[in-house]
């Protein structure tokens, strides 16, 4: 099945925000990404490590498929986690930055076959309603406008922005 004008742009934007993200958080080092600065709740690894959560539970778990890479998604950045819940099995910076660009790019290409799929549980978010992998790309575009804010003001308060 083709896929639609609407699909294909979302797709497209998704890479841009992504894009956008990459080049603010790329340099950072393991310690500065981990880094909680004052009047913070979280760190930059932690927004990193929640929309990657988020992507790929929507994306495999409400299709009811395992996920394909988990190094602790549910355990470390679902709602209501935060850096105080990391222990010794918390994934590294780079380990979550080598997932966030392979779930970045190329999605059309690599994830096609799975954007019209049905979600086993549709739900509804904001006066809409959500039943296919597609649909989510929708919700993603949203989800990252709000942490992209709330990374730019962590890298602010790092000096790095």
């Amino acid at each position: 099945m083709a896929l639609s004008e609407g699909t294909l742009k979302a797709a497209a934007l998704i890479e841009g925000i992504r894009k956008s993200m990459l080049e603010r958080v790329s340099g950072l080092t393991e310690a500065e990404a981990l880094t909680i600065p004052e009047g913070h709740r979280n760190n930059v690894h932690w927004h990193i490590g929640h929309m990657l959560h988020v992507q790929l539970a929507h994306w495999y778990v409400r299709r009811g498929v395992p996920l394909p890479v988990d190094p602790g998604f549910r355990k470390y950045f679902a709602d209501g986690r935060s850096p105080a819940d990391y222990d010794a099995g918390a994934p590294s910076f780079a380990m979550l930055m080598g997932i966030y660009r392979e779930y970045s790019f190329d999605l059309v290409r690599k994830f096609g076959d799975i954007l019209e799929a049905p979600l086993a549980k549709p739900f509804d978010y904001v006066n809409t309603h959500f039943a296919t992998v597609a649909d989510d790309l929708f919700l993603m575009i949203y989800h990252e406008g709000e942490h992209g804010p709330l990374v730019a003001r962590l890298l602010r308060a790092l000096g790095r922005e």
